[in-house]
Order: structure tokens, then sequence, then C-alpha cells
């Protein structure tokens, strides 16, 4: 259903005339795209999404971000990891020091998809550099959303430039932690296992 209400979503901006409408249109059903194993199509999708984006629009960069981001998580699961890292690596670069729970949020979910590029990659010294500052991050915005993203990544991380079993740990904490609770971060902590 989700498929169905971003595409009328799309039909009903575009018929508006609506270019921030279809840009968020587009960038969601990258996402409900890639969530139901359609990688390509949602690679595409965001594709879409990162055309309407002009330079001098308010935000441009955390637009592109959010983009490249769903870009990066597409391409890692359809397994071209090394452009799966350039997209990832641009999404980081475009995003701005976090001031607000919210921001910081949306930077922690760019960093879990870029430990998760970094690792397929076999870059675990850098993945550390990163879970290292997403743990920084979640202690400076707290919350259990936050909290779990870096232990999630510092789990995976863990697995392998440390001690494995705590890692796997830290992982099936963090999966157990939010099962029925917060899906997507359940799921993710699955993906990882």
């Amino acid at each position: 259903r989700g498929l169905e209400f971003h595409t009328s979503s799309l039909v009903l901006a575009t018929s508006l005339q609506d270019r921030h409408g279809e840009f968020v249109s587009w960038s969601n059903l990258s996402v409900a795209l890639v969530d139901s194993g359609l990688y390509s199509e949602g690679a595409e999708c965001a594709s879409r999404a990162l055309m309407l984006v002009s330079p001098e629009e308010e935000k441009a960069d955390d637009k592109r971000a959010r983009v490249l981001n769903n870009t990066a998580l597409a391409l890692l699961l359809r397994g071209d990891i090394e452009q799966a890292e350039m997209c990832a690596s641009k999404a980081i670069a475009l995003s701005s020091e976090p001031t607000s729970h919210q921001e910081a949020v949306l930077r922690l979910v760019r960093e879990l998809n870029m430990v998760m590029v970094l690792v397929a990659n076999k870059k675990f010294a850098i993945a550390r550099i990163h879970s290292q500052y997403m743990g920084g991050l979640a202690a400076r915005f707290q919350s259990p959303r936050n909290n779990g993203i870096a232990r999630l990544c510092e789990g995976l991380t863990e697995v392998y430039v440390g001690d494995a079993h705590r890692g796997l740990s830290l992982v099936e904490e963090t999966a157990a932690a939010f099962k029925g609770v917060m899906i997507p971060l359940y799921v993710d902590a699955l993906s990882v296992l």
C-alpha cells in the first residue's frame, strides 16, 4: 500500500506543478521501493528526486543528502558497494553538524548507512571512526532511537575490529529492545545480524 500512496502523491504533486511535493514523493517512493527489495527502481526514483533540487533552493544540501543516502542504501543492497560508498560519502559531506534532535536523527541514519557501506567495503577502521562519532552524537541528543542506532553501529564495527562476541551481543540486544517498538530499527538490527 505504501507504493500506491506514494505514487498517488506523486501524481497529485505533478498535476499541481509542486516541485517540492514531487521531490518528497520521489524520495519517499525511493525508500518504499528499496524496502520492498526493488533496489534498482529505488535508485532510479532517488535520481529523479535529485534532479528536482535546484542549487539556490532552501536546504538544498540537506535534500541532496537525503536522496544520496537513499541511493547509497539501494546500491549497497544491490551489490554496487563502491558506488554506494561514493553516494554515502557525498551524503555525509553535504550534512551539517546537527544542532537539533531532528537533525541528529537524520545524521545518525546517514551515518548508519555509511558504516554498513564501509563494512561491506572492508574499511573497518574508518567504519569504527564513524561509529564513534555516532556514539558522541547520540550522547548529545539522547533518545531511545538515537542510542539504538549508535549501539547498532558500535556492535557492527566491534564484530570486525574488536571483540566479535561483544559486538554480536550489542546488535542482538538492540534487536530485542526494538522488536515491536521501533520496527525500522529492529529491521536494521536484523539485517546486520
